[in-house]
This record gives C-alpha cells, structure tokens and sequence, in this order.
C-alpha cells in the first residue's frame, strides 16, 4: 500500500485584493488550485506537552513532490473546509532522488482561523 492511498483532496487558498464596497479594496483567501495531500495530527511526546501548555495541535501534512508548500501558506482540506496555516517549509523534508515509491514531501501545519 503506497501512500498516496491516504490523500485527499486540498485546495490552496490564495490571498487576493477584492472591491471593498466603499471604493477601496480588502484582503481576502479565495480557493486555488487544488492538490492531493495526506494529514495527520502530531502526537509526539512533545507535541503532546506542548498542547497541554495551551500550543495548537500540529498536524503533519505529506504531498508528492511536485506540491511545495511554504511557510504561511494557507490550505483548504475540501471534504469539511477547514483551514490550515503551513508552520514549516516543505523543501526541507523532501524524499531523497532514489526513493523507491513516490517521491514526498513533509510539512507541519496548525489550524488557521481567519
């Protein structure tokens, strides 16, 4: 079982200049492009401390090697469209060339709440 078999579908959220209504513009995410990823929360020991101290959750999120998600990106998982903000950069932790399956990609992630 490759895994890959565990992704779903998640969409970038692109941040855009929008007409404010009053002659001006505001800031706002709009759905992108989307993408297949696979999600996990962190239950490491330290994880686990640190979210007893009042820390989010930290999710783990893994693509294929193609997807580069960077630092404060923000991504839409599409099936309940919760929205995460990127804590990592996933050119950091890329499967080596020789890597016998799928090449990925690993990011770590926290809940965003605009």
């Amino acid at each position: 079982m490759a895994v890959t078999d565990f992704f779903e579908e998640f969409a970038f959220m692109d941040y855009v200049s929008v007409p404010d209504g009053a002659g001006g513009m505001k800031f706002e995410h709009r759905e992108g492009m989307h993408f297949q990823a696979g999600i996990i929360a962190n239950s490491s020991t330290e994880a686990e401390i640190a979210y007893r101290s009042g820390v989010k959750t930290i999710f783990t999120i893994v693509t294929e090697w193609g997807i580069e998600l960077e630092y404060k990106d923000v991504i839409k998982r599409v099936r309940d469209n919760r929205l995460y903000m990127i804590t990592g950069n996933a050119i950091d932790n890329t499967a080596p060339d020789f890597a016998d399956e799928v090449r990925t990609r690993e990011v770590t992630a926290e809940v965003f709440e605009p």
